[in-house]
């Protein structure tokens, strides 16, 4: 039990007024009969004393009481006694409601007590998050010091202060903090107080003054609910998205707070209504206000809370709105309510310093929340009014309370160690050559060999002289300066690219680290930097990769561009400057050409003209319904397109805003067009300039319709999607991390089933990036589901994101895992393995009936809600577990595709029976199999069953059969995969793989909770693999040894025990049968 449960067992078990003295004393404040002081039950201040020579420790639970005491009056405590070797004399007196002296003298008898420290201590947890200033300044404190003094100066004040309050301690004392040290209790820093004079070796007379301070919140306030009812605006229900009409975010059903309980609700103490119907809350936008009169019942309220939370919540410390507060005696006061302290998102939400998720809920895809937030007042409030600011602002409720509420402590950390759950492994990196995880033989070299790479007319990836051979594009995204390695480790990297079967790379942000960083501008190139680039470049062309580039991605812009609208704002400032600025599309121009046509001296050509480069990206993810005012673009383009637009509803023959046209619908159609005039200018500059023979594409993220008439003008389509992609609440990049960690099999394969609606039928499509992402616990069934169901959908590229975000990662793999790379990441290296041979080798097929979203421009036009709605229905998504689904303009019709019109009631008519029925089965038992019959997912199970001939895979827990493949006792979360590696059926090969995966992590990786939400560390080497196992039976025509595989695909020196009866191959696997780790097992014949 933690020391804080103790306390409050202590605490509820004891009549503290005849303990502690009249309520002189604070009410946070408990003395201790041997004179340590217990402060809001979490932290004890005691005098401690190290003696020579062996600094033994010592502290007041070895004082010997001198009879008669402790004495207990109002409001004072005295103590005398003994305590090593020092008579002691203590007193502690109230001296205010919150505040209370302290004072300790200790005199040695006859000879001076030898000491090597003598001091107040206070010991603070670091996991709690608790911070020191000392005068003022904050002190530095990390998990990674050991044992040191991270502070040590004479001081007058020192604050400590943690989600429950402030202690602040004043007098003239030496202040230490030292750490980090570890009890029963976890890590822990201390403050140590003591006389500022330096401290001899043998102490006679040792005395210590201190005032002590407490601002904490209490489990006991009282409260009175604010009517807020006269300004609410909106329903927490939302029965259509987009519409323009409710609820908070216009997100739909499967996105609102339905699930918020109407009526009282009591939050520790803060009670607070919770209105119903269709004016239940108030939703702000920036600059939008709402104000009313309060009426306090009481005139000792000290707080104002509000029930809340926000929606494209910007980054802290921006603000989600101003809280202005009126007072009785006629003074005003503004509050910015800021993002990460006093508000969170609702989608995802976790805890802030002034932000406790007091309700929590869930929508299909994620938990959902709302904060509760006290702001102090300084008198009697008469008036409220609130202003929105970033994102959207929602206030379900409020209340007055006479204090500071204290809210409950969540669960012990979850924090990853060796053990009974997980094993330390060993990984180098490697592939072992000619192992069975050597994939390199499945490839054909060089780049070019078949011509380039074109799309036929039904829509796909095949060779100019060889059209007859389709090839579906499999590899990942090299990040910054991954891009640029000496040929040491490029030659290392492209035979482990090899090895794992990829035929394709992106180069990717690879701009910035080409330039020459010392150049006004961001355009002169480095021409060391080149080389490296057109070196690996060539050498992938040599070794059979095709490649793919983003012509802008994150190249920073400098004043030397001579870009009028630049205005230094964005890190990704082209994306939208480039649609409205001359100078920026003639600066994006001119990259293009220094870029594209420089000839390489290791291919004889230049990028434009190398049949290798097979496609381009114009700007990554770029579409100007969502980047158009991102906080990470130029916000004097975001000026400039407002205006623009303003101007544009002005023009004679606009359509005016009505029933049936949003101006919502309006300003998406104007920005698409802006899109449309710049890609298009884009693409004849690269084709009739550059001379450019590579696919264009663009657009390549989001899943809204309304892209679908500028993704149709492509000659490829391309999307990205993440499962789990890190959220930031606080600042990206930086602690605390969150994540839903759910299972994407349990959101009926959200991922990649949301990419599935905006392929254009015709078109190639590919996903240029995708991963699931660590730490998620479910990232097991990234390959049975993103590679099962991108095969069904006969799509034509997959690319993981990333390979490594940087050289130090290409030439050190002994890291701790992070959210992206998997240069370093055996898991995701196993995952690729069975994703090749699903995807890539296509064991899995296509889906043959085919159904299109019937896209029409006046459907963009009836969107409501802001520039980022207009997502297909989930209903259509659906379908695709089904069969293969994407969109078609109006006018266009192919031949196999059945269109229809989701935004329409009833359109699920229109539908072949066989998918209604599918439909159907789903929305009643969770289970929908695949027209082929091959995928079987059933979301209630949290489980996906793949069975082709060549290859069986499951992904779950408990049990699971197949064809050839049973499965049973899986004891956590795990993909298990049977496949055959001589491109014969599983009941004809020689050589089977079985492939096994289980949660991999870092060594003290940390979490809140056991729900592994919001990370706090991503610790430290080793990786720890989760220890899994299941019973595994294979219908097989002949017995075959089961040997396992070493990580880098060597096989172990002894097979597994097995036992094989009537046809059926029965065996043990589990993922520490070897001492470093395995994920995998060869199966052959016995008898050879």
């Amino acid at each position: 039990m933690r020391l804080f449960d103790k306390c409050k067992l202590l605490l509820a078990g004891m009549a503290l007024p005849a303990v502690i003295g009249a309520a002189d004393f604070p009410a946070f404040l408990y003395v201790k009969d041997r004179g340590s002081l217990m402060i809001d039950t979490r932290y004890e201040f005691t005098v401690s004393r190290f003696a020579p020579p062996d600094w033994k420790p010592s502290d007041q639970r070895k004082v010997r009481i001198a009879p008669g005491f402790p004495h207990r009056q109002a409001g004072i405590f005295e103590l005398e006694g003994k305590f090593d070797g020092f008579r002691l004399r203590e007193t502690v007196t109230g001296t205010g409601r919150n505040s209370f002296s302290w004072s300790m003298q200790l005199q040695a008898g006859e000879k001076p007590v030898p000491c090597q420290l003598l001091f107040g201590a206070l010991n603070l947890p670091y996991e709690s998050g608790v911070t020191v200033a000392v005068d003022g300044k904050t002190v530095a404190m990390s998990d990674q010091v050991r044992k040191k003094n991270v502070f040590d100066a004479p001081a007058e004040q020192v604050a400590v202060t943690d989600r429950f309050g402030t202690l602040t301690i004043r007098g003239k004392f030496r202040a230490v903090v030292a750490g980090n040290f570890v009890n029963a209790n976890g890590n822990y820093y201390q403050l140590r107080l003591m006389p500022v004079k330096k401290m001899p070796d043998s102490i006679r007379d040792w005395k210590l003054e201190l005032e002590f301070e407490g601002d904490f919140s209490r489990f006991d306030v009282k409260s009175e609910t604010v009517d807020l009812s006269g300004v609410f605006n909106r329903a927490f229900h939302d029965e259509v998205a987009g519409d323009g009409k409710g609820g908070w975010t216009d997100q739909g059903p499967e996105m609102d707070l339905r699930s918020l309980r109407n009526g009282m609700h009591d939050f520790n103490n803060i009670r607070i209504k919770v209105e119903a119907g269709d004016k239940a809350c108030l939703v702000l936008r920036e600059g939008e206000t709402a104000q009313l009169p309060v009426a306090p019942k009481t005139v000792e309220n000290s707080h104002l809370y509000l029930l809340h939370a926000s929606a494209w919540t910007p980054m802290f410390p921006q603000p989600v709105g101003t809280l202005e507060i009126g007072y009785a005696d006629g003074s005003r006061e503004k509050l910015p309510v800021v993002a990460g302290r006093d508000c969170g998102n609702w989608y995802q939400p976790v805890n802030f310093s002034n932000a406790f998720v007091a309700w929590q809920g869930k929508v299909p895809s994620a938990a959902v929340g709302l904060y509760l937030s006290g702001f102090p007042l300084k008198g009697t409030p008469r008036m409220l009014k609130f202003t929105g600011a970033k994102g959207v602002w929602m206030i379900a409720g409020a209340a007055l309370a006479d204090g500071r509420a204290r809210f409950p402590v969540k669960g012990q950390a979850f924090v990853v160690e060796a053990g009974p759950r997980w094993l330390p492994i060993r990984f180098d990196g490697k592939t072992a050559a000619n192992s069975p995880l050597d994939f390199s033989g499945f490839r054909d070299m060089p780049a070019g060999k078949y011509g380039r790479i074109v799309a036929n007319r039904e829509g796909h990836l095949v060779f100019e002289n060889a059209p007859e051979k389709r090839i579906r594009l499999f590899g990942p995204n090299l990040v910054g300066t991954a891009n640029y390695l000496d040929r040491k480790t490029a030659e290392d990297f492209i035979e482990k690219a090899e090895r794992l079967g990829y035929n394709t790379i992106r180069f990717h942000h690879f701009e910035n680290d080409l330039l020459d960083r010392k150049a006004q501008d961001s355009l002169t190139i480095d021409p060391v930097k080149l080389d490296q680039l057109h070196y690996l470049f060539a050498r992938l062309k040599e070794r059979g990769f095709y490649l793919c580039i983003d012509l802008y991605a994150s190249r920073r812009l400098k004043a030397g561009d001579n870009i009028p609208e630049f205005d230094n704002t964005g890190e990704f400032s082209m994306k939208n400057l480039v649609c409205i600025s001359p100078a920026a599309l003639e600066n994006w121009k001119e990259f293009a050409r220094r870029v594209l046509t420089a000839k390489n001296p290791y291919t004889g050509m230049t990028m434009a003209e190398d049949p290798a480069l097979y496609a381009l990206n114009l700007v990554n993810e770029n579409t100007l319904i969502t980047e158009w005012d991102s906080v990470r673009t130029s916000r004097a383009a975001a000026e400039i397109i407002r205006k623009r637009f303003r101007e544009y509803l002005k023009r004679p023959g606009t359509p005016q805003p009505d029933d049936n046209v949003r101006e919502n619908g309006l300003f998406i159609e104007f920005l698409q067009q802006l899109q449309a005039d710049c890609i298009a200018e884009q693409m004849r500059f690269l084709r009739n300039e550059l001379k450019l023979k590579a696919l264009i594409t663009d657009l390549n993220h989001q899943h809204q319709f309304t892209l679908a008439g500028l993704r149709s003008k492509l000659d490829l389509v391309d999307n990205h999607q993440y499962w789990d992609h890190p959220s930031f609440p606080m600042k990206r990049w930086n602690y605390p991390f969150c994540f839903r960690n759910q299972s994407a099999i349990s959101l009926e394969a959200a991922s990649p089933r949301l990419l599935m609606p905006t392929r254009i039928f015709g078109k190639p499509f590919t996903v240029t990036e995708f991963n699931f992402c660590v730490p998620n616990t479910y990232r097991v069934e990234c390959p049975t589901v993103f590679g099962g169901y991108a095969a069904l959908q006969d799509w034509d590229g997959l690319y993981r994101f990333a390979w490594s975000h940087g050289k130090p990662g290409m030439r050190n793999v002994n890291r701790v895992l992070s959210q992206f790379d998997i240069v370093n990441n055996i898991q995701a290296q196993m995952a690729e393995r069975i994703m090749y041979l699903l995807f890539v080798r296509g064991d899995v097929r296509p889906a043959e009936s085919a159904v299109a979203f019937s896209f029409k421009p006046e459907q963009i036009r009836r969107v409501g809600g802001n520039s980022r709605a207009g997502a297909y229905p989930d209903a259509f998504s659906r379908l695709g577990l089904w069969g293969r689904i994407g969109t078609l303009p109006e006018k266009t019709d192919r031949a196999g595709v059945l269109k229809v019109d989701p935004l329409e009631n009833g359109w699920e008519r229109s539908l072949p029976q066989p998918a209604r029925d599918a439909l159907e089965t789903l929305g009643k038992t969770g289970i929908v199999s695949s027209s082929t019959g091959e995928l079987t997912l059933d979301k209630k199970r949290n489980q996906l069953r793949i069975v082709t001939p060549r290859s069986e895979v499951v992904t779950g827990t408990g049990d699971a059969a197949c064809k050839v493949m049973r499965v049973s006792k899986m004891n956590c979360y795990q993909t298990v995969a049977l496949q055959s590696l001589d491109e014969r059926p599983l009941t004809e090969s020689g050589k089977l793989l079985l492939s096994h995966l289980t949660d991999l992590s870092n060594d003290q990786l940390q979490f809140d909770d056991d729900s592994r939400r919001v990370l706090r560390s991503w610790g430290k080497l080793p990786q720890m693999l989760e220890k899994g196992s299941a019973e595994v039976q294979l219908s097989l025509p002949r017995e075959m040894r089961v040997t396992p595989l070493q990580l880098n695909g060597t096989p172990a020196d002894r097979p597994l025990e097995t036992s094989y009866r009537d046809g059926v191959l029965s065996f043990r696997i589990a993922t520490d049968l070897l001492p470093g780790g395995n994920l995998g097992y060869v199966l052959t014949p016995v008898n050879q």
